[in-house]
């Protein structure tokens, strides 16, 4: 049995104010809070005797007044009202519910804003114009440029405001000046719990394990545009679950609210995929179609007590010819060499933009990362900690960054996608550089991808090696790379006014459902460390890192490393993937545990470098 404090409705204000009315000895009676006062308009006789009269007259049980919200300012000493703000009250932009001034031998049953049952029939409620019900709320709100039209006290002014002084003077006497008599918390605390308790069934509220990034997208490549937000939690019904969310526009004083739904980016809550199956946090996206659109400020989660503002970016359709790389997060990353070898080779297809998002990396990858940026070339996002959830939850859930596959990638890259500018885009590691037969891939993907109903193409996989190899600073052996009979998922390149949502190896979904994939005519290049070419089976194929001058790009390579590290160029280190490729191993010993890279590997790591790790705060954003 539920117990009867906790399963009635506010305090059961409506049996108290119909006991109430029984109490009543007066003729005339009302229900109003202590932030409620009815008052009458100017020209009117006082309250009192004007609803007497009307009453009478109209023969009828009881008096709607209209609502008007009012400020009212504290005095210095915070233990009761300025006299100004009395004498001229703030009129507030905000309408609400009416109250009711009415004959007590007239009602059977009141309602808080209502008079559900009279004695008599043929009485009945009418609305009046002769006064209005004043009410002054704790939180205010923006001012209104209506004309005011009471007064709180009709007369004798200078009696009342004496009268309120003295009294509150008289209850707080024997309080220090330095007390705070005016407590805000208090009622804070209680708008929180109310708050709370207002939530909709199967609303994701304040107890619910989520963070979201920081911005939200209005997605104009859709028809109508769509608003996209994107998190990490713990898995929902997707046709069920959903976020209670305000839009704010510009020049708009009220906020449009909305239901938006989600689902997992990858397609499966849990994750089908194995090592990421025991995550107890996962990529997912929330979207709706919007009717209004431009002008958008800022989106407002909210989940009762606990809210998250993010801010807006637009998404238009790609009209700058080129191509946009989007990498996964790079975490404690040593292998600068494939960075070099990446951007050269990539900008010799027709690359016109490298996006990474960032975790940690040795010093020297740093010093390359940073030497691309300052060219304007690589533009770095970051990808630092999840953060935690909020206090009141956090011991509750695994710690975010112990319980996310691989820095949630599927996070980072989708959010990627929204923010590529050039025509054709791609998601492709540092050790992978995909080439067409003949040409330059940007060449080849417009061709296939203008006019067409061809959304993405996509190369099968090539495992290269290099003789000499890269990480002995040598960059000779990219001319004729050695290909390794073994292989492996393909990667994809794609159009991107159409693409939705990617996953690793294939396009999931495109923004026009005629929109398909299919083989591209060339090859995914791709130099996985560790393949020794003297033990592997090899093969001749065709393919180059280069379209054309191989002998001037590899010089370039080779002249670019010196100069980042000025002439200097340090040697490869395996100890640090060796030591990655050994926290991994053992996470996967353990059986049913999260790869989760971020959190389980940190210890292991920091203690064989000094890494450089991305703290940029509010990139994730749990709410309070």
């Amino acid at each position: 049995m539920f117990q009867i404090n906790s399963q009635v409705y506010r305090i059961a204000h409506t049996m108290a104010a119909n006991l109430c009315i029984l109490e009543m000895n007066t003729t005339l009676g009302t229900i109003v809070d202590f932030d409620e006062i009815i008052v009458p308009t100017t020209g009117s006789p006082n309250i009192l005797e004007s609803s007497r009269q009307l009453l009478k007259e109209a023969k009828v049980g009881a008096l709607e007044f209209k609502h008007t919200r009012i400020q009212l300012n504290l005095n210095s000493e915070k233990i009761g009202f300025e006299r100004k703000s009395l004498e001229n009250p703030i009129l507030l932009d905000k309408s609400g519910p009416v109250k009711l001034i009415f004959n007590t031998s007239s009602v059977g049953i009141i309602l808080t804003h209502s008079i559900k049952k009279f004695i008599s029939s043929s009485s009945k409620t009418i609305e009046v114009p002769i006064g209005l019900l004043l009410h002054y709320r704790y939180n205010g709100g923006e001012e209104s440029n209506k004309k005011r039209n009471f007064k709180i006290f009709e007369k004798n002014v200078e009696t009342h405001i004496k009268n309120m002084d003295t009294v509150t003077k008289s209850v707080f006497r024997n309080i220090s000046k330095k007390s705070n008599v005016y407590e805000p918390r208090i009622i804070l605390e209680l708008n929180e719990c109310i708050e709370e308790m207002r939530i909709l069934d199967d609303q994701i509220n304040s107890t619910f394990p989520i963070t979201f990034y920081h911005n939200a997208y209005v997605d104009y490549r859709f028809t109508p545009p769509r608003l996209r937000i994107f998190s990490l939690n713990q898995c929902i019904k997707s046709d069920k679950n959903f976020l209670l969310v305000d839009i704010f526009y510009e020049g708009v004083s009220e906020p449009t609210q909305v239901k938006v739904f989600g689902e997992p980016l990858e397609g499966a809550c849990p994750s089908t995929y194995g090592p990421a199956k025991p995550c107890f946090y996962v990529a997912h996206t929330f979207f709706t179609d919007l009717i209004r659109t431009g002008g958008m400020t800022k989106v407002l989660i909210h989940m009762g007590s606990r809210k998250v503002t993010l801010s807006v970016k637009e998404i238009n359709k790609r009209f700058e010819k080129g191509i946009t790389l989007c990498l996964q997060p790079v975490y404690y990353y040593s292998q600068w060499q494939n960075i070099v070898l990446y951007i050269e080779a990539w900008r010799a297809q027709g690359a016109t933009r490298f996006i990474v998002f960032y975790h940690s990396s040795t010093k020297d990858t740093k010093k390359v990362l940073d030497y691309y940026r300052g060219l304007g070339i690589i533009e770095i996002r970051s990808w630092p900690s999840f953060g935690s959830l909020p206090l009141e939850i956090a011991d509750k859930h695994p710690k975010i960054d112990d319980s996310v596959f691989i820095f949630s990638y599927f996070l980072a890259m989708n959010i990627c996608i929204l923010d590529i500018k050039t025509t054709i885009g791609s998601i492709a590691d540092f050790d992978e550089v995909m080439v067409p037969i003949n040409g330059t891939m940007l060449d080849y993907a417009t061709r296939e991808m203008t006019g067409t109903n061809v959304g993405a193409l996509s190369f099968g996989n090539n495992y290269v090696a290099m003789e000499p190899t890269i990480y002995s600073s040598d960059f000779s052996g990219v001319s004729k790379p050695i290909f390794i009979s073994k292989g492996g998922p393909s990667k994809y390149i794609f159009n991107a006014s159409v693409i939705d949502l990617a996953q690793v190896h294939w396009a999931k979904s495109f923004t026009d459902s005629s929109k398909k994939s299919k083989g591209g005519d060339g090859a995914l290049l791709h130099m996985r460390y560790g393949f020794d070419p003297s033990k592997e089976k090899t093969l001749n194929k065709p393919f180059r890192y280069f379209p054309d001058n191989q002998k001037e790009h590899i010089r370039n390579m080779q002249d670019t490393a010196n100069k980042i590290f000025n002439g200097s160029v340090p040697t490869f280190n395996s100890n640090f993937i060796d030591t990655l490729n050994d926290c991994v191993k053992q996470i996967n010993k353990r059986g049913n545990t999260c790869r989760s890279t971020g959190g389980m590997c940190k210890k292991e790591m920091d203690k064989v470098n000094e890494w450089v790790y991305d703290r940029t705060e509010r990139i994730f954003l749990s709410g309070a």
